[in-house]
């Protein structure tokens, strides 16, 4: 239009959003981890306070919440810890639908089940790299 504008200059750790992952150019992951950290409290909250059957709930967490939490992991860089964070409030959610106690020993949750276990694969072995 003949004018001059000037660009906003952004820091390197400063995340941008792309294909609904938070990316920072210098390949800092922080950012996509504290929002998936808040996603996942804030659908465990949901979860605990919906009135939906125990199936419903279980493909809600299956089909809907899990995915739309590890999916942007698998561009992000993380730490072990991030992903036990992670992993805790998924088993939480896990459990809930199941209608089994918190406290619920997570090596039942996630073991095999010819060893006494559910079966239910852990979100660490999906986001590997």
């Amino acid at each position: 239009m003949g004018e001059f504008q000037q660009l906003k200059e952004l820091p390197p750790t400063t995340a941008r959003c792309t294909l609904g992952v938070l990316l920072s150019p210098n390949g800092d992951g922080r950012t996509q981890i504290n929002r998936t950290l808040m996603k996942a409290k804030e659908f465990l909250g949901k979860l605990l306070n919906a009135s939906m059957s125990q199936w419903v709930k279980w493909v809600a967490v299956n089909a809907l919440v899990e995915p739309s939490l590890l999916y942007p992991l698998v561009n992000t860089f993380y730490t072990e810890s991030d992903i036990r964070l992670i992993e805790a409030i998924l088993s939480q959610m896990r459990c809930a639908a199941l209608r089994l106690n918190q406290c619920f020993v997570r090596a039942l949750l996630h073991g095999p089940t010819r060893l006494g276990g559910l079966g239910i694969t852990s979100p660490k072995h999906k986001v590997t790299r």
